[in-house]
């Protein structure tokens, strides 16, 4: 095998058996400064592998000196959450602050806001100057100043409260800013989105002890507290339903006045918390009876603000109700008490009622009336009741005929039985009584039958504050003639 070598590279001895065995055909000897016409022997691609691995040292020596020029960038800053709700505090981290901020990192908050942002942070909740001069400005106040910054592990933490008010409005974004307190201009900034929140919390409760105690009647209002949290620097509406349980009455009857609140006092209001203020008051005022009856219990709901509720408010009071929750005690109760009232002690109320599908019957039909007393009475109360025929429904007619049966006109007397030596039944006792009407072949005017409470002993037509509901005393069934198919020419 002809040599070739170069100064200071070993000879190559461990060729491959296989491949020392193939024949041979080069020259004794050769130049291997010049590129061989043909692929180079084996021992000459070695040898020039050695001198380009020589040359390609000192690179190599010098490529970890030009990597560091080229090392991975320091982690981006980041932040823990990107939204905050309206009441909510909450803490907020940022990780990844660099080695070369030398200063403390500090909190700016906020700037750039849409819409603009409240001045200041006070107790828990933001001070208010700009919301009472009417301006546009967020809801996130500025920070707490309780900041933590920990240098070894470069995580900076601070606390962030967001206002809470009474107006439903969308999410707001405000940018908070993070800079190194030795230069200014090394800082971070975040978004941040502020979700408008449920508003504040309404809670509901009686008034002092009256939850306990109840109210009798016509004396003290029963007193109803709304609290609010937080407080706000303007008013707030809130709705609420007041309504009367314990008023139902016997028979399906009407009862013009059930209870002891009155039509005016019942339904939805709008109580209206000042500004500033954590409560305000309802009261619902009751009636004094004259008659025994069942305590009542009277009911204070909050109503929520909803879009139904918000209508209903609007069309009866001209009031926007505002932006607020409750707390889930959303009702509140009173108990009214009778007065002292008895069965003895008072003198029992008359009235007289005609149900709704009997105000009409054809003749030959028979009238149905009903008398209504309370309290009842001990013993058996004959009420004395005038019944009229033939009585014109307008000024338009002038003839009646006359429909009611032999001896059904006139005065009759309608007992009311009495409680005896069991317990007085407090609600209205009801009678009923009828009149025949005569199937006769004359063509006549459609026209009345009127029945009236006639003065008596040991009772009174219900009065309402001290007067006399006379139209409570009467009642009335029209009559229609059948005799023929235009009979009727009551003038109507």
């Amino acid at each position: 095998m002809p040599e070739c070598r170069s100064a200071g590279v070993p000879e190559r001895r461990n060729a491959s058996p296989a491949r020392a065995a193939l024949p041979v055909s080069a020259p004794a000897s050769r130049d291997c400064s010049r590129p061989p016409a043909s692929p180079p022997e084996p021992s000459c691609r070695v040898s020039g592998f050695l001198r380009s691995t020589r040359r390609a040292v000192p690179a190599l020596l010098l490529l970890p000196t030009l990597l560091a020029g080229f090392a991975s960038p320091v982690a981006a800053q980041s932040i823990s959450a990107t939204q905050i709700t309206e009441g909510q505090t909450r803490t907020f981290t940022v990780t990844g602050i660099p080695a070369s901020w030398t200063g403390t990192p500090t909190l700016n908050v906020p700037i750039n806001s849409s819409p603009r942002a409240a001045y200041g942070y006070s107790s828990g909740t933001c001070l208010s100057n700009q919301i009472s001069l009417g301006l546009n400005y967020s809801d996130i106040c500025l920070p707490t100043l309780t900041s933590t910054w920990d240098s070894a592990t470069r995580v900076f933490t601070f606390e962030q409260f967001a206002y809470t008010d009474a107006i439903a409005e969308g999410d707001e974004i405000f940018k908070i800013e993070i800079y190194d307190s030795a230069v200014n201009n090394r800082n971070v900034f975040f978004d941040i989105t502020l979700k408008d929140g449920p508003g504040p919390v309404i809670s509901l409760s009686p008034s002092g002890t009256l939850g306990e105690t109840g109210v009798a009647e016509g004396g003290i209002a029963a007193g109803f507290e709304l609290r609010m949290t937080p407080t706000l620097p303007y008013d707030v509406h809130v709705a609420v339903l007041v309504r009367e349980e314990g008023t139902a009455f016997d028979n399906g009857a009407p009862d013009p006045y059930p209870g002891h609140v009155l039509p005016e006092h019942r339904g939805e209001f709008v109580v209206t918390i000042p500004a500033n203020a954590a409560s305000a008051s309802h009261f619902v005022q009751t009636r004094p009876q004259t008659f025994l009856e069942k305590d009542t219990t009277v009911h204070l709901l909050v109503l929520a603000p909803t879009a139904g509720v918000r209508s209903i408010v609007r069309d009866l009071h001209g009031v926007e109700l505002s932006h607020y929750v409750t707390d889930g005690a959303n009702q509140a109760t009173i108990t009214v008490l009778d007065g002292s009232d008895t069965a003895s002690a008072v003198t029992p109320e008359v009235r007289l009622h005609v149900h709704p599908e009997d105000t009409e019957v054809a003749e030959g039909g028979t009238l149905e009336f009903w008398l209504a007393l309370k309290p009842q009475p001990q013993v058996d109360l004959a009420v004395s009741i005038d019944l009229e025929d033939g009585v014109a429904p307008n000024s338009n007619v002038t003839d009646c005929g006359s429909f009611l049966a032999d001896g059904q006109a006139g005065r009759r007397t309608v007992t009311v039985p009495g409680y005896g030596n069991g317990q007085p039944r407090q609600s209205w006792n009801w009678v009923r009584f009828t009149a025949q009407t005569v199937d006769d072949n004359v063509d006549e005017t459609d026209c009345d039958v009127v029945a009236t409470i006639a003065t008596g002993s040991g009772y009174k037509v219900i009065e309402h504050e001290g007067v006399t509901i006379t139209a409570q005393g009467r009642a009335t069934v029209r009559v229609t003639d059948n005799d023929e198919a235009e009979s009727s020419q009551d003038g109507e």
